[in-house]
Parts: structure tokens; C-alpha cells; sequence
């Protein structure tokens, strides 16, 4: 089906749902406000056209539906308040007697039709496209401790729970301790990073993914210490657009590289200028950082006792 007929029926099915708003609001008020057949089309007409005018700006029916967020349940919202509001003051201006709770419990209605349309059809094609995500079912594969709980740390592990056959998110750590014993797509944040390796032994954990992109150097160096104490393989989250695209896969994983705790680009070293330089001559390494590098020194350049 083309994107433009999708759009289409979705034009179709929000003017059906404002008119059942505006049916089911009458007949439940019948008997308090007077609402002739002419008032009732001019205020629907009214609020089809102003809703379909301010949703088509606000580009509602360009978002693909599956997608549906906050965001577009935000532009939906705003674009029915925005009819209702105008109606409802066109009301007041022309004629004497407004319906006032007419239009409010249609309002009300129509946020909820609308808005639940469009989640409805989101979790059903989670549900077609991947239904042990959504009925819990167990999934077979690599136990994976998450660091961070932040919104990289949300992307990866909604995207593995939906499309990786090979990672199980088992639990996530955060030094943040009002997210302490709270839930992330159904994943609980049970300690924090100090905590990593009794986490690993409790939980059976096979491999640690610091899933928190914005890290600053000094606290990934003291999270991949922590790590370090355990046995199991630790790796940094995979760039935005693999786990966007749902390329997600233990073999995608990277592993945590030098630049990661540096902060900058790894700087490489003249191994045959620096060998014959320093070779058996006495050589002070200063700070915690190049501990890292005085082990690249001894074994990759023999300038250095190990």
C-alpha cells in the first residue's frame, strides 16, 4: 500500500471518529441542551475541517503511524483543541446560547478516539511484527548487563528486545539513585556501576554494554575499572543509525577502544622511533590514564620491562 492511500485512510478513519465523538456527545446530552440537526453538521463540519487544517500543517498524517509518540499524540492533541477552541468561540460570537457541554464532552471523546486509534494500531503491529517481545516469552541468548538507563540506554534495549535474536537484557545499573529499583521497557535497574561485579555473578552475566553516549572520559574509565573485574566481555553501545535500523547483534557490539577513555582520537606512536630513542633508558609514565599506554608501550614496542 502507497504511503499517499495510507494517509488517506487515515484522514478517513479520524473524520468517522470525530463524528462518532459528536454522535455519542449528543445522544447523552439530548435531554439537558437543545441541539438541533443543523447545529449538530455545522459543528461538526466545523471541526473537521479546522482539525484536518491544523493536522495537515502540523504534519500529523505525514508520521508514520507505527512510530506514534508523545510528540505526535502532542500535534494530534493540539490540533483537535485548536478546531474545538475556534467552534467553540465561533459559537459565542453568533449565536446566543452556547453548547457549551456539548463541545467539551465532544472534546474529550475525540482526544480519546483519536489518540487511541493511532496506539491501538502501533501496538498491533508490534504485536504482528513481534509478538514474544509483547507476550513475554522467554528469549534465548547472550545475557547482557546494560550500564546507564538514560535515552541511549532506552533505544538499545527496546531495539534488542524487538529485533535481536542474540542479546537478552538480563539488567541495567545507573548510578542515578532515584532510578534505583525502577523499570526500563520491563528491564530492572538493580544497582549501581560499583555494584557490576557481585550484578554479574547474581545475574549470570555474559558481556556489559555501556549504553550512555555522552560519557565523559574520566567516569568511562572508572565504569570499564569496575568492569574489569569481572571475567566478561565488556562492550560500548553500537553507533545510532545500527541500532536505529535494528542491526543489533552480538557480533555488532564494539569493544571498548582506547579513544573511548582517552576522549579524543588514539594518537599513533613512531613504534620504530620510539624503540630506538628509549630503548634501555629509564622512563616515567605520569598519570592514571597512561597506565593504558605504558602497557601498549611494553608490549607492542619491547621499550619497556613488563
Amino acid at each position: 500500500m502507497t504511503r499517499a492511500r495510507k494517509r488517506v485512510i487515515l484522514i478517513i478513519v479520524d473524520i468517522i471518529l470525530l463524528s462518532i465523538s459528536q454522535g455519542i456527545s449528543k445522544f447523552f446530552l439530548a435531554k439537558y441542551v437543545g441541539i438541533t440537526d443543523l447545529s449538530f453538521v455545522s459543528i461538526l463540519m466545523g471541526i473537521i475541517v479546522l482539525y484536518l487544517t491544523f493536522a495537515t500543517l502540523s504534519n500529523v498524517f505525514s508520521t508514520i503511524t507505527r512510530y506514534t509518540d508523545y510528540k505526535t499524540m502532542f500535534r494530534v492533541g493540539g490540533s483537535i483543541l485548536g478546531a474545538y477552541s475556534i467552534v467553540y468561540i465561533a459559537e459565542k460570537i453568533f449565536y446566543e446560547s452556547t453548547n457549551s457541554r456539548y463541545i467539551v464532552l465532544s472534546m474529550l471523546l475525540s482526544f480519546l478516539l483519536v489518540i487511541a486509534s493511532r496506539l491501538t494500531w502501533r501496538e498491533i503491529h508490534e504485536f504482528v511484527q513481534h509478538p514474544s517481545a509483547l507476550l513475554g516469552k522467554k528469549v534465548d541468548g547472550t545475557k547482557t548487563l546494560v550500564v546507564g538507563s538514560g535515552d541511549g540506554a532506552s533505544l538499545f534495549i527496546k531495539t534488542a528486545q524487538q529485533k535481536s535474536k542474540d542479546l537478552k537484557i538480563v539488567a541495567i545499573v545507573d548510578d542515578d539513585k532515584n532510578k534505583q529499583n525502577t523499570y526500563l521497557h520491563g528491564v530492572k535497574v538493580v544497582g549501581t556501576t560499583e555494584q557490576i561485579p557481585e550484578i554479574v555473578g547474581n545475574y549470570e552475566v555474559e558481556q556489559i554494554v555501556i549504553a550512555i553516549p555522552s560519557l565523559a572520559p574520566d567516569d568511562y574509565e572508572r565504569i570499564v575499572e569496575h568492569c574489569q573485574q569481572t571475567e566478561v566481555k565488556v562492550n560500548a553501545m553500537p553507533k545510532y543509525e545500527q541500532v536505529i535500523t535494528g542491526k543489533l547483534s552480538v557480533s555488532k557490539l564494539q569493544e571498548i577502544d582506547i579513544a573511548d577513555l582517552l576522549g579524543r582520537k588514539e594518537v599513533k606512536l613512531d613504534q620504530q622511533s620510539l624503540k630506538s630513542n628509549l630503548k634501555c633508558k629509564t622512563v616515567l609514565v605520569t598519570g592514571g590514564r597512561w597506565l593504558y599506554r605504558l602497557g601498549t608501550l611494553s608490549s607492542d614496542c619491547s621499550i619497556l620491562p613488563s
